[in-house]
């Protein structure tokens, strides 16, 4: 037999307002816990399935990753100097 409603630790918490509320940090760091658990399981698999082997695989990810921080770098770079321009 479940216990009535208002026996439940939840509700009596609930009512003498001592529940714990769920903050927007805690959800977003949740919420990026899951994406990244994610991410990379979707990579684990991308490369166990792959039709390529590892060795021609991992050079293709290594240059890729490479060039996509150039650009990061190079953006990064852009945005500092126009915002120092900006408060000049």
């Amino acid at each position: 037999m479940k216990n009535p409603q208002y026996l439940r630790k939840r509700f009596i918490l609930e009512r003498l307002g001592l529940k714990k509320k769920s903050t927007l940090a805690a959800s977003f760091a949740r919420t990026c816990g899951v994406l990244a658990m994610g991410l990379a399981t979707g990579l684990g698999l991308g490369l166990l399935l792959a039709p390529r082997p590892g060795r021609q695989i991992r050079d293709d990810l290594s240059r890729r990753i490479k060039r996509s921080a150039g650009r990061a770098a190079n953006r990064a770079h852009d945005w500092l100097e126009s915002t120092q321009m900006a408060g000049a």
